[in-house]
């Protein structure tokens, strides 16, 4: 995607790498880059195409607002996450489920909501950076089923899905080649082929049968 004189909206670009998203598109020439924060009082007004916009990613009221007020979004990044590493059984259920509402249901929100509008301003797309690594090398069927279908949903709506980092690829599996009887189709080179073996067979031998023999009378040792 052409970034220069792209429209595009980082979401947690307050800080960390949200904020390094923001400031690399302007670097790259975006028009404007909309960073959407909790608190607009957070984002640094050293650039001035930079426009603070409040929003909460887990309310999907205001997602959906801020959605039908930036209609010249070209670019989303859904950049917004927490983490709260913990083991099933030091887990807290309300940190589980904020973990839960910011990294996986606020990113489908983002998505329903912009899709519209990156479809309406000539397709765009949607960057989405996983907080933690989702998918492991053998990936789960139902997953990739479940990523088909949302690739092709934003497909046909002129809206790309750029890979990230955490998301292997899925590979191709290899196709099993059937054996095959070797067929002659040129018989000519193929006897030829032969009596060059034959040939250097039999040379071999005579060498062979050569050294094998005891020396002669006068015949250096």
């Amino acid at each position: 995607m052409q970034i220069q004189g792209t429209i595009a909206l980082v979401t947690g670009a307050d800080r960390g790498i949200g904020k390094a998203f923001a400031v690399a598109l302007l670097e790259r020439g975006a028009a404007k880059v909309y960073a959407g924060v909790r608190d607009v009082a957070t984002v640094s007004d050293v650039y001035p195409r930079l426009v603070p916009v409040q929003l909460d990613v887990t309310d999907t009221d205001r997602v959906a607002a801020v959605a039908r007020d930036l209609d010249d979004v070209q670019l989303v990044v859904n950049n917004a996450g927490i983490a709260r590493p913990a083991t099933p059984l030091s887990a807290e259920l309300n940190a589980a489920r904020a973990e839960l509402e910011v990294n996986c249901l606020s990113l489908i929100a983002t998505t329903q909501a912009f899709a519209p509008t990156l479809a309406a301003n000539g397709g765009g797309a949607f960057v989405n950076v996983p907080i933690r690594r989702v998918m492991d090398r053998q990936p789960n069927p139902v997953d990739l089923h479940r990523v088909e279908i949302r690739r092709l949903e934003l497909h046909q709506l002129g809206t790309r899905r750029a890979q990230t980092p955490g998301h292997p690829r899925r590979r191709r599996p290899r196709r099993l080649r059937r054996h095959q009887p070797h067929r002659r189709t040129r018989p000519r080179q193929d006897r030829a082929r032969r009596r060059g073996a034959r040939c250097r067979r039999s040379r071999r031998a005579r060498s062979d049968r050569r050294r094998a023999q005891p020396p002669s009378q006068g015949q250096p040792l």
